[in-house]
């Protein structure tokens, strides 16, 4: 069930926001029956996996709570983060192994053939910060229901933004009345219609990204991804048309998971911020997928040693877990690629390239960081390190071919102005005016008239 499906547009979404209104004092029992069935829309075999990782993290985090600081409560956590890793290692990349050993060795290793659990990558790591943070002194869930919403909360479960426990908790908690509804926005005077404006603002600005631009970039980037660029402009042109495809796609889902966790009363956390007008490449991980940017920083770079350490180990350190954070993309050595390319390159900087970056203006440091950015996605997005290499070598090659129609340039420019223009795109409605008024309806029709009119495309990280 997809955001911008007609299911979940016209029947979905307004019924749980009327099952959460009219079931004010069962609302958590309802948000997570809704999230449950929404899970379930996609594939109703893994929901017992999600159930069950939920019951795993809450029975195991009461067990982190009692030796909270003590080396009974580590003894707990390890052994939750271990559990956690095995689950996902076991759905997710139990085909890489062997076919990587398979390779190496020539021994056939049997795998299972289940399929890859939708969204296993983002549950897996809310629950290893649960645990996490509960043993270093966070309020645990008093109950399975606080929990289980906070885990599969519908609008975020499948991409995102990552949550962490103690910021959501407060906000699940059910509301009385209606007076008590601003204190779930966690924004002082903001009272419930103003909220839910906000919402439909913001989902309306997701919905027009996907379908107006991400989903028409899309019918560039994927034929000449898919067949092979046949000459050096082709393949420039694909991957500019990739590159803004990603984020505008990604983005666009975050806008309307925000939107939707508004409507609710739940304020997400934001997860962009203009990243290809990052100055450096440090810069831009600050800026794109901010959560699990965070979310590295806190659980894996920091108890490594940080910066705290020698520079070869902090130049190790950044190695390590941005492969890790590649790895955790995807099951394939081109995402481990591109992990290790970001990790060489946030090394380099510390050490070599930032004080250097900061001498040239600061459009120069911005088209530098942007072509390093752009360069990745080719990992990123081939499905081989040899398709990679291919594609790389027909960006550098010089080779000529046909004139470049149109209706194949056109998006692409779009896209950029739109890119470029976004910073003075405001988040939120600021104030009501007529013209405002006038072409956010417009935007609202537009979007649902081409969503209902087409094939709805499937988010790019639904596959992590």
């Amino acid at each position: 069930m997809l955001f911008h499906s007609p299911v979940f547009l016209f029947w979905f979404l307004p019924l749980a926001l009327l099952g959460s209104a009219v079931l004010r004092r069962h609302r958590m029992v309802f948000l997570l029956l809704s999230s449950y069935v929404f899970y379930m829309w996609w594939n109703p075999l893994f929901l017992p996996l999600l159930i069950f990782s939920t019951a795993l993290n809450f029975w195991i985090g009461k067990g982190v709570a009692r030796g909270s600081g003590a080396r009974s409560g580590r003894r707990w956590m390890t052994a939750g983060i271990m559990l956690n890793l095995l689950l996902l290692g076991f759905f997710k990349y139990q085909f890489m192994i062997a076919e990587t050993v398979t390779g190496l060795t020539g021994i056939a290793v049997p795998t299972i053939g289940i399929g890859l659990p939708l969204a296993i990558s983002f549950f897996t790591f809310e629950g290893i910060s649960y645990l996490v943070d509960v043993y270093k002194g966070a309020t645990p869930a008093k109950n399975f229901l606080a929990f289980g919403c906070f885990m599969s909360f519908f609008p975020h479960l499948i991409a995102g933004p990552i949550i962490r426990f103690p910021a959501i908790a407060p906000q699940l908690s059910r509301p009385s009345n209606e007076e008590q509804a601003p204190a779930l926005s966690g924004v002082e005077g903001y009272g419930p219609a103003v909220l839910r404006a906000e919402g439909m603002y913001r989902f309306v600005l997701g919905l027009s990204k996907k379908v107006l631009l991400a989903d028409t970039l899309a019918l560039i980037a994927d034929p000449i991804f898919a067949a092979g660029p046949a000459s050096t402009t082709q393949a420039w042109l694909g991957l500019l048309a990739y590159t803004f495809q990603i984020y505008l796609d990604f983005s666009s889902y975050t806008d309307m998971a925000i939107g939707i966790g508004l409507l609710f009363g739940i304020r997400l956390p934001e997860n962009f911020e203009t990243p290809y007008f990052a100055v450096s490449i440090t810069d831009f991980w600050k800026r794109w997928h901010i959560t699990l940017s965070l979310w590295i920083r806190d659980y894996l770079y920091i108890p490594l040693g940080g910066s705290r350490r020698s520079a070869p180990r902090v130049a190790l350190n950044f190695i390590i877990v941005m492969t890790l954070a590649g790895l955790w993309h995807g099951a394939a050595w081109t995402f481990v690629l591109w992990g290790l390319y970001y990790g060489i390159l946030l090394a380099l900087e510390r050490f070599l390239m930032l004080d250097v970056l900061k001498k040239f203006p600061v459009t120069l440091q911005r088209c530098w960081t942007f072509l390093l950015v752009t360069c990745g996605w080719v990992l990123f997005r081939s499905p081989s390190i040899g398709d990679a290499g291919e594609y790389f070598w027909m960006m550098l090659s010089g080779r000529s071919g046909d004139a470049l129609p149109w209706w194949m340039i056109v998006p692409v420019v779009i896209a950029a102005l739109w890119i470029a223009l976004e910073r003075r795109v405001p988040k939120k409605p600021s104030a009501f005016s007529l013209p405002l008024g006038l072409g956010f309806a417009v935007l609202t029709c537009v979007s649902v008239l081409i969503a209902l009119g087409s094939e709805s495309s499937p988010f790019i990280y639904f596959q992590f």
